[in-house]
């Protein structure tokens, strides 16, 4: 084993030991404290960090949804699509809130053009305040009033 080789595994040894949050990519849902859920299945963790709710092994658990198997792409004005482990859901975001997830068995996209997929929902994001307005006046009341609350601006697109 090269030195390289066994710095990784001791670093990742110390990671997966650590009681910080910021050291880890799973936590057990059950074992989880300081965390709020935001929307879907997105929680928030007190440093600021988006966690995704899967099961794992039977078991609820919290992945980082910053995990490099997430992949991001960042519109303009806070907006910004992610899509999940599977390729089979794209979620739209603002300020790293989701708002909309999009499942690739509705819109038919796949692994290989979810990228233009998320491309395209920015771009709508940006020239089509139709697109924004439907996706908010499809929430729930109570999720609305959140955001609207949250971020002050929201209610511009829904005049």
């Amino acid at each position: 084993m090269s030195n390289s080789e066994l710095d990784k595994t001791l670093i990742d040894l110390l990671r997966d030991q650590s009681n910080d949050i910021r050291n880890k990519n799973m936590i057990k849902l059950s074992e989880a404290k300081g965390f709020r859920k935001v929307a879907f299945d997105m929680f928030k963790d007190h440093y600021d960090g988006l966690w995704r709710l899967d099961s794992i092994n039977g078991e609820d658990t919290l992945v980082r949804s910053s995990d490099p198997k997430y992949a991001y792409a960042s519109g303009n004005n806070g907006w910004s699509a992610s899509s999940d482990y599977d390729f089979r859901n794209v979620t739209l975001c603002y300020k790293d809130i989701p708002i909309h997830r999009f499942s690739s068995q509705e819109f038919e996209f796949g692994e290989g053009d979810i990228g233009l997929f998320k491309s395209a929902i920015l771009e709508s994001v940006d020239e089509d305040g139709d697109f924004i307005k439907n996706i908010l006046s499809n929430q729930p009341k109570s999720k609305l009033e959140a955001l609207c609350s949250t971020f002050p601006e929201m209610t511009k697109f829904l005049k």
